[in-house]
């Protein structure tokens, strides 16, 4: 077996390591190992402490590695043809597919795209990729990468032909442009904008995480590969691909370890992670794999720290409050306490950029006068400053007349006193 740093691969030889001893011996064992990656071990703990899931778990990891392993895997080479397309370079290759990037080969026009060939599972008509052949074609969004063609090549294998997006993963686009919070979270809100448009059309992603994210050099999010994508029926619910699980495990909604149906509610989650990965710099740990104790909650004065350390300045108290309440309601564990759509989560953004008050925090007096005071300082400390000068020369032409007052009161009385003496 495998010990790759491979999802799947790191999590059966973990397991296999641990199966037989008892739980006060598994941190040795992992530790021993040298996996360390918190994510999967987490995850491995929790497949030990429910054999039940880890039984489906297995079960159906198995079923894709036999189908992979029995059939021929499609591998193309600079140059060669994939219908009227030449290729130039593989860009990448995933659990059940590879990316190449490719040009026009017919002459007619001068056309880069990325060209997405199935691995051998794509053989049968029920295949992955035809399926997100299905539903990308569908989607017509500025930020979703666009579909052009599909088929099956000469060797049987399904593609799909996409917009090419010469752009970096999300995360890595924020660090080399070194982008500001602000900046960052308009970028979150286009992704917000893409997922919105996908479940306005009953798609689920399924699989959320910056890799998936591309930004363009023009600043343009691109939503990219729905490979693991469900549909939602109106009636019969969520309808997806048959995995025991298909993802990325730091990114995973608990429902979807649970091996619960995804909803609208999953990519919530999924989004609300990266959402803490660009203000933040660093990912999520995964609290809801752990057994509950002191120390492993996500509290607001580490959430502060973890963001002036990568901010390198102060923010303001509400500011970060603001942050850590939406990021508690996007990532909460329960589906139904998160936010109800892609768009609330893009409302709630907007109010941080113009100073309104969030839907995710308790709408106090308090709370909504220091929004107030916030959005409108600009105009209130010099409308303070004028008012405090209008009080001062007021209070000035007061005491000034009670002088003036005063002095007449004396010289009245002298006047009088000099009458009666009559004296000069």
């Amino acid at each position: 077996m495998s010990h790759s740093d491979n999802g799947f691969d790191t999590i059966a030889h973990i397991y296999e390591l641990c199966e037989h001893h008892p739980p006060s011996g598994w941190d040795k064992i992992i530790l021993d190992s040298g996996l360390c990656k918190p994510s999967v071990i987490q995850y491995v703990k929790k497949l030990l402490r429910n054999k039940q899931s880890a039984e489906i778990y297995f079960s159906g990891l198995k079923c894709r590695i036999v189908e992979e392993l029995n059939d021929n895997q499609a591998i193309y080479s600079e140059g060669d043809l994939i219908d009227k397309f030449r290729v130039k370079k593989p860009l990448g290759t995933g659990g059940t597919a590879t990316v190449y990037l490719a040009e026009r080969a017919d002459g007619l026009i001068e056309q880069e795209v990325a060209i997405k060939v199935a691995s051998s599972s794509a053989l049968k008509p029920s295949c992955e990729i035809q399926a997100e052949q299905q539903l990308l074609s569908g989607l017509n969004h500025p930020n979703i990468a666009r579909y052009f063609d599909g088929g099956v090549t000469k060797e049987g294998f399904c593609y799909i032909v996409m917009e090419y997006i010469d752009g970096l993963p999300v995360d890595a686009y924020c660090k080399a442009k070194n982008l500001k919070l602000g900046e960052r979270l308009k970028l979150i809100m286009q992704i917000c904008d893409a997922v919105q448009y996908a479940h306005d059309n009953r798609i689920i992603h399924k699989d959320i995480k910056p890799g998936n994210i591309l930004v363009a050099s023009g600043g343009r999010v691109k939503l990219v590969d729905f490979g693991v994508s469900a549909t939602v029926d109106k009636q019969d619910g969520t309808k997806g691909r048959n995995f025991a699980y298909a993802g990325t495990l730091g990114y995973a909604a608990p429902e979807q370890l649970d091996g619960c149906d995804a909803s609208p509610a999953t990519d919530i989650y999924q989004m609300g992670k990266v959402f803490y990965k660009l203000v933040t710099g660093k990912d999520h740990p995964q609290y809801y794999l752990e057994e509950k104790s002191a120390n492993s909650d996500f509290s607001f004065s580490s959430f502060a720290k973890t963001i002036n350390d990568f901010c390198g300045k102060q923010l303001g108290l509400m500011f970060y409050r603001d942050l850590f309440a939406m990021l508690c309601k996007a990532m909460s564990d329960k589906p139904g306490e998160r936010y109800h759509s892609a768009q609330a989560l893009k409302n709630d953004i907007s109010c941080i950029l113009y100073c309104i008050p969030l839907q995710a925090r308790n709408p106090t007096w308090i709370y909504r006068f220091g929004k107030y005071y916030r959005k409108n300082l600009a105009y209130i400390v010099p409308l303070t400053a004028l008012a405090v000068n209008f009080c001062c020369i007021i209070a000035l032409s007061f005491y000034q007349e009670a002088q003036n007052y005063s002095n007449n009161e004396v010289n009245s009385h002298l006047s009088v006193e000099y009458d009666i003496s009559g004296e000069p």
